[in-house]
């Protein structure tokens, strides 16, 4: 019976990892590490693993195979996210690594489409009204070749096209470049105070709790999305509300 278990758990821990991806990065402390990349599919969950840490991310559906090194020190990490109905989405993780421990420089959603073209009463889809997409999609350069010269080049295009609206139509583009902060190794824009109340959503335990923040924090405006890092997270903001995408 021990021995039927022990079969069991290494076949099951044979298969989270047949779908793994291993890669070396040089940490800023100078040390070679090794993250491995693990999707657990059964669980909708990304796993990513270094020697002394671990980060999870939710609600997870595919992780593209390009999965990439950056100057030695950063990991690119492109995921897809469960969505709605003829809804695409997609976000990105750059990580990296100091004295053992997972940095998330910049953790945003890289790419959003919908398309609306099919409704189920063609008689009031008969003018082709309901023929409707938008796309939101980032674009990412690095430059640079240590802490101190680090910069991020984001190209951002945002763009809706509507037949029952025309005048909700709109294609914006925007260059931005972010800097790196060398203490907390992140990408940002500016810092800004923060002073209130918001709903917080925790992906761990899939629920909104309601927390006072205040203080100084890295911001980034990526177009119409705000994201605040707060003691180690990227949080997506909006109307009072902040929404995590990875937990430990």
């Amino acid at each position: 019976m021990i021995r039927y278990l022990f079969i069991i758990t290494m076949l099951l821990f044979v298969g989270e990892f047949s779908n793994a991806q291993t890669f070396s990065i040089e940490a800023f402390d100078g040390t070679i590490q090794s993250i491995d990349v693990v999707p657990d599919y059964d669980n909708d969950v990304l796993k990513i693993l270094s020697s002394k840490d671990t980060l999870y991310i939710a609600n997870v559906i595919g992780v593209e195979e390009k999965v990439v090194i950056l100057d030695k020190h950063f990991l690119k990490i492109v995921y897809n996210v469960t969505a709605g109905s003829d809804i695409g989405l997609e976000q990105i993780l750059l990580l990296c690594v100091n004295n053992n421990k997972l940095c998330q420089s910049l953790h945003v959603t890289s790419l959003s489409t919908y398309d609306v073209e099919t409704v189920y009463d063609k008689r009031a889809d008969s003018l082709k009204l309901f023929d409707e997409h938008g796309i939101y999609e980032l674009k990412l350069t690095l430059n640079g070749n240590s802490k101190i010269n680090y910069k991020l080049n984001i190209g951002i295009h945002d763009e809706e096209r509507s037949k029952r609206n025309l005048l909700t139509n709109y294609n914006y583009n925007k260059q931005v470049a972010l800097n790196f902060d060398t203490s907390q190794n992140i990408f940002y824009s500016f810092i800004k105070n923060v002073d209130g109340y918001f709903s917080v959503y925790d992906p761990k335990m899939s629920k909104v709790n309601k927390r006072y923040i205040t203080g100084k924090f890295p911001f980034i405006i990526l177009g119409r999305i705000d994201y605040c890092y707060i003691n180690g997270d990227w949080y997506e903001m909006g109307d009072n509300k902040l929404a995590k995408y990875s937990y430990r």
